[in-house]
C-alpha cells in the first residue's frame, strides 16, 4: 500500500541540517581542502628551490579555482537583475564565487526557499 507520506530515510536526508551538511558544509570544506594543500605543495616545491614545479602547480591551482568561482558566479548573474549585484559578482565573483555561492545556498537552507 503506498501512501503520500515520505520515508523514514527521505525526512532524514531532506532535513534540514542534513542538507546545510551535504550542500554547503561538505563540498565547501572539500573544496577550501584542496585549494590548501595544493598551495602549500606549491610552498614546499619553491622553499626547495624547484621553481618549474612551483610555477606549475601555482598556475593548476590558480586557474582551475578561477574557472570554478566564475561557474559558481555566472549562477549568481543568472538569478540577480540588479546591476549593482551584477557588476560586484563579476568582481567578487573571480576571487570568492565558490565562497558566495556556498553561502547563498546556506541562507535559502535557512529561509526554507528553493535554489
Amino acid at each position: 500500500e503506498e501512501t503520500d507520506q515520505p520515508g523514514c530515510f527521505q525526512r532524514i536526508w531532506n532535513s534540514k541540517m542534513v542538507l546545510i551538511l551535504r550542500l554547503v558544509v561538505i563540498p565547501f570544506g572539500l573544496f577550501v581542502a584542496d585549494v590548501v594543500t595544493d598551495l602549500m605543495l606549491a610552498v614546499q616545491y619553491h622553499n626547495s628551490g624547484d621553481l618549474g614545479w612551483f610555477r606549475l602547480t601555482l598556475g593548476f591551482t590558480i586557474g582551475p579555482f578561477m574557472i570554478t568561482s566564475l561557474g559558481a558566479m555566472s549562477f549568481e548573474l543568472k538569478t540577480n537583475d540588479n546591476i549593482t549585484m551584477v557588476l560586484l559578482s563579476i568582481t567578487l565573483g573571480l576571487v570568492f564565487g565558490v565562497f558566495v555561492l556556498h553561502f547563498k545556498l546556506l541562507y535559502l537552507i535557512l529561509k526554507n526557499r528553493s535554489w
